[in-house]
Order: structure tokens, then sequence, then C-alpha cells
């Protein structure tokens, strides 16, 4: 794993940091930006107010398929939330965890959000999940979605079919910035392969990314 880069993901719960600034010191930051078709996470604006230019950024949504929201309702709110932040350095992520993974079609579910922003915003989501639920989401994975994989406490993550490789690792929930308690990630690539995953692919570019890491 010689080529890396390393970073935080935060929402409102992070936002008490004794300085915010040192967010910086990580290559990416990924940013909870919106919850089921609703909520929208405050903290949001005050996370990209913090960050040098030079800071890799992604934005995700909280998946609440649980409660009967459409994913068309969902992806709305999402993008009423970011289409100002993203700036061709701001990857995009679908965060289906919890209670969602109890919705029976939960693939196909979030195939439609993915499209869907997509269409709007020429960028692909990953989709977040857990090693463990991987294998729940082969249409995602056939429709080109990259994955951002949970799993602590091992060397690496390794059940990720139907995916072919992982880009994302939430490899610790323990790690701390300025006195908070933040998850940890890692990037298999360099800074121009994640750039890829926050490219607009409609104008015809190659979709090519990251394909470093462990299959």
């Amino acid at each position: 794993m010689s080529r890396c880069l390393y970073g935080i993901d935060v929402s409102h719960h992070n936002k008490n940091m004794a300085d915010m600034h040192d967010i910086n010191a990580y290559d990416f930051v990924i940013m909870k930006a919106t919850e089921g078709k609703s909520y929208r996470d405050r903290s949001l604006p005050v996370w990209l107010a913090h960050l040098n230019d030079s800071t890799l950024k992604g934005v995700y949504h909280f998946c609440r398929a649980d409660l009967g929201n459409s994913p068309i309702e969902e992806a709305l709110n999402f993008l009423g939330m970011v289409e100002y932040a993203l700036d061709g350095q701001t990857l995009i992520a679908l965060d289906i965890e919890d209670k969602a993974l109890k919705v029976k079609n939960i693939d196909e579910w979030a195939l439609v959000w993915c499209e869907y922003v997509y269409n709007h915003t020429g960028i692909k989501p990953l989709i977040y999940c857990s090693e463990s639920e991987c294998k729940r989401f082969k249409k995602c994975a056939e429709w080109g979605c990259g994955l951002w994989v949970a799993k602590w406490g091992v060397k690496k993550p390794e059940k990720i079919k139907p995916f072919p490789f992982w880009a994302i690792w939430q490899y610790s929930s323990n790690h701390i910035v300025s006195c908070v308690r933040c998850d940890v990630n890692m990037f298999i690539g360099t800074r121009k392969q994640y750039l890829k995953y926050c490219e607009d692919m409609r104008n015809g570019k190659s979709e090519d990314t990251n394909d470093s890491g462990d299959k």
C-alpha cells in the first residue's frame, strides 16, 4: 500500500473540536450533508469554511429508506444541500447502515438514488457500507459505484464482492482529531485518482478511477 491518502469523515457529532482547522492535517475530509428526505446537517457549511483549498473533500447522504422515503425524495434533499459545494474535488457517497439495511430491496433503492444524483451532477456516488453488507449491492456495483467500506480491527477488508475493489476503507472509529473522536479512512491511490471520483463524467472523459485497492 505504497500509494494512499488518509482522511476523516465528520458530521455535527464532531463539531466540538478545539480547532476545526486541524482537519486540514488530512488529505481528505468527507462530510455529512443530509439524512432522509428533509434533514440537513448544519455543520456542513462550517466544515467547508474551515477547509483549505488543497484539502480534498467528500459529501455524503445518510439513507433512511426504512422510513418509507423514496430514493428521489432523498436525492432531492441531498442535491439541494450540496450542489453549491461540488467544485471538482468533492466526491459523493451514499451511507447505508443501521435500519436502512432492513429494507429488502435496498440495492434497487440505492441504485435509483445514485442514478438520479449522477444525472444531476455527473458524479457517480460511492456506496458506504460495512464489509458484511457488500454482498447486498450487486446492482450498484455493476452500475459502477465505487465502494467505501467499513471494517475495523483488521489488516484489510477482504469480503467485498460484488465490488471489484474498495476505494476507501474506514478502518477505525477511535481516531482523535483536536480532542474529538472521529472515523479515519484510507484511500488507496493518488490525489489524481481521488479526483477521478469527483469529476463530472457526463462530458465524455474516461471513467477510470483507482484500481489499486485490494481485490
